[in-house]
């Protein structure tokens, strides 16, 4: 029987084996807990990255959006609302929500719902916005009008929306029977078409291509008085001449009715409890004033106009001035769009401030902001 010993330098190796391994166990056991301890610290040292909002404002054209959703109003603050003639009443509302250049009392067209909101019942487009409550359904014509004083507009929505203004009818003698139609014509037309003799102011600027030698000259004895020629003309008195009334552009855009369903009980026409007050007859006159320029300059750049939309923020003094012009908006409108539309803005005849309205506001300016449609 032969026994094996072990030598000692065996055991030295084992040992020393043994321990280098808990050593590496230690270590990476170590590591591991820091590497945790980090993570978790920096973690909740590290901000939450911030939600991303997006809003996403679609303009219709063929509806004519009225714009994006406007600034909303401070607290206590009355909305201006348009207002027609016909919705005007002689018993002044209470506790309107709107002001406005008219008293107008809330009623409904169509049958109210108890349980919807407290706006009229009305037929219309789809609303385009929640604070969208347009109560005039007003069209306009293409082409030239008479000028005449323009009717309330917007101050706060798309300029591009207001009343057309009704041409006045006139009475023209010697063109009896004549329609409105065609006195809105083309001066040259309408003396084609009648017997009677009018004279035609010469346009500045236009000419017959003859010069002054060749023009027949006219004799006071052998021209007759036109009161001759005109039915009814008293004998003997000269008729003045009739000037032709300065004309306008026709408005290219039209406003409809927003369809809504409300509780409004009260039958009439559609209207809203709009209040008669400085404010508000003074932001009609500065809408209509911004519309008539607004509306030449679609005429005058219609070749660059494409659809889309400006919303734009401005300060008006108590002089009338305007100042803090910025876009907030624009959607596909181009250069030159939000360049006739800013001249329309600042080239406008606002008028001064009345005192009444100085007051109410405690001297501040009148911030405006407009959403101009295309």
């Amino acid at each position: 029987m032969t026994a094996t010993f072990a030598r000692p330098s065996d055991y030295v190796i084992a040992a020393s084996a043994a321990v280098l391994l808990h050593a590496v166990l230690l270590a990476a056991f170590v590591v591991g807990m820091v590497f945790v301890i980090r993570s978790e610290a920096l973690r909740k040292a590290r901000k939450p990255a911030p939600r991303v909002v997006t809003l996403e404002i679609r303009p219709e054209y063929f509806r004519r959006p009225e714009a994006a959703p406007e600034a909303p109003a401070a607290a206590g603050e009355k909305r201006f609302q348009r207002t027609d003639p016909s919705q005007e009443s002689a018993e002044r509302p209470k506790d309107a929500r709107f002001i406005g250049e008219r008293d107008t009392r809330a009623a409904s067209e169509r049958t109210p719902d108890a349980n919807a909101p407290e706006v009229p019942s009305q037929d219309g487009r789809e609303p385009r916005h929640p604070d969208d409550l347009d109560t005039i359904d007003s069209r306009f014509e293409e082409g030239e009008v008479p000028a005449v004083p323009m009717q309330a507009a917007p101050a706060g929505e798309l300029p591009g929306v207001s009343e057309l203004p009704q041409p006045v009818e006139e009475e023209v003698k010697g063109v009896a029977g004549e329609d409105r139609e065609d006195r809105i014509g083309s001066p040259k037309e309408t003396l084609l078409k009648t017997a009677n003799e009018v004279p035609v102011p010469e346009r500045k600027g236009e000419g017959d291509g003859r010069d002054k030698e060749m023009r027949p000259k006219e004799s006071k004895a052998s021209s007759p008085p036109e009161a001759a020629n005109v039915p009814g003309g008293a004998p003997g008195k000269v008729r003045e001449p009739v000037e032709e009334q300065p004309k306008q552009p026709g408005f290219r855009s039209e406003v409809r009715k927003t369809r809504l369903q409300g509780s409004i009980r009260r039958r009439g026409v559609s209207s809203l409890d709009v209040e008669n007050s400085p404010l508000g007859r003074y932001q009609a006159k500065l809408g209509r004033a911004v519309e008539n320029e607004w509306q030449k300059n679609c005429i005058r750049y219609r070749d660059h106009i494409t659809p889309g939309l400006l919303t734009i923020r401005f300060l008006v003094d108590e002089k009338g001035n305007i100042s803090g012009l910025r876009f907030l908006d624009s959607v596909e409108a181009g250069e030159i769009q939000k360049g006739f539309t800013l001249k329309s803005i600042q080239n406008a005849a606002i008028p001064a401030m009345p005192k009444s309205v100085r007051d109410s506001l405690n001297g501040d300016p009148l911030e405006m902001v407009y959403n101009f449609f295309f």
